[in-house]
């Protein structure tokens, strides 16, 4: 059998290069599907290889599925677990903020280092490395865009010098030009695998299963999945969970067009901003469900040309904010 091979992609926007190989441990050190995807991995933003001058070498299995069960939270959320106007950077932002730690309190410090650490299950690449040596990249959602945003690999557990080429940046690519090639590359990557262990004859093949039958399922996610990601309504999946099903439950038939007013339903995600987006990825994510509610009900009442294209920053959702404010003032 031909050694499984894609490259998919515009490398001056963003491409992605997969090519599998033998596991040179012949399984020794991985279960047989894991071995199955030994493998290297070459990631292009806007013209840079972010994984040279050698690639990602190692089992990519994990990696694959860590982007399919992540792939609402990176093409949807925006926000981050600590908010600051001062640095548009993610891994600035995150650095900075790990720098501050010993400043805090012990409280503080921990609750902090606690919510990067969920938010970097979803977002960073390296969450998926497993034992191997990957980039310090960041995905995340901006507007309509995938802000790539990577920086050195901590020393610990690295070798000595440079590891990778591209030190330090951030990009932004638009939603189109990364998901289709990375859902195409994941697709045929989960095909070959199954097709390799089937010629292998081996026994499980249920891992590889499930990654084909959750790529093959991203393409029918209902919308409410990833708004959940998209409006930016708690700092974590279970917080957002429970306040959408509450404006579910309050709103009845008019919670479609209060969330999805503003964005196209696409296969592989949510294009544009919706109100919820707009309003509650301004507000703190500590923000209650009464608030919560309040910002939702208060929007419907707008006639439907009032709510077009909204802008956090015009002098309704101000008015709103000013509302909110009053309430906790006055509590």
């Amino acid at each position: 059998m031909s050694t499984p091979f894609v490259e998919l992609g515009d490398k001056e926007r963003f491409a992605v290069r997969i090519e599998l190989f033998p596991d040179p441990d012949e399984g020794r050190y991985a279960s047989p599907e894991e071995a199955l995807s030994w493998g290297r991995f070459d990631l292009w933003v806007q013209g840079r290889n972010l994984c040279a001058p050698h690639g990602v070498t190692w089992y990519l299995l994990p990696l694959f599925e860590w982007f399919v069960h992540n792939w609402n939270a990176i093409f949807h959320e925006s926000r981050l677990p600590v908010l600051s106007d001062d640095e548009p950077s993610p891994w600035v932002r995150r650095d900075d903020d790990a720098r501050s730690l010993p400043y805090l309190s012990d409280e503080e410090a921990d609750r902090r280092e606690a919510l990067w650490y969920e938010w970097s299950l979803r977002h960073a690449w390296r969450s998926a490395a497993e034992g191997g040596l990957f980039p310090d990249l960041l995905l995340l959602r901006e507007d309509d865009f995938v802000r790539f945003s990577w920086g050195p690999p901590p020393p610990v557990g690295t070798p000595p010098g440079p590891v990778f080429e591209h030190s330090r940046g951030d990009a932004l690519v638009p939603l189109d030009a990364v998901c289709t090639p990375l859902f195409d590359a994941l697709r045929e990557m989960s095909d070959f695998m199954i097709q390799q262990g089937e010629a292998w004859a081996l026994e499980d093949l249920s891992r590889l299963e499930a990654l084909r039958k959750n790529v093959q399922e991203l393409r029918t996610v209902a919308p409410e999945e990833r708004l959940i990601w998209l409006s930016g309504i708690a700092r974590t999946s279970e917080g957002a969970r429970q306040k959408v099903e509450m404006l579910k439950d309050c709103l009845g038939d008019s919670f479609s067009a209060f969330a999805l007013d503003g964005v196209s339903p696409g296969e592989l995600v949510l294009e544009g901003s919706s109100l919820a987006s707009m309003m509650y990825g301004s507000t703190s994510p500590e923000i209650g469900e009464k608030d919560v509610l309040l910002l939702a009900r208060s929007v419907m009442m707008l006639p439907i040309g009032g709510r077009a294209t909204p802008d956090p920053g015009d002098g309704f959702l101000q008015a709103l904010f000013g509302r909110l404010r009053h309430r906790r003032a006055s509590s």
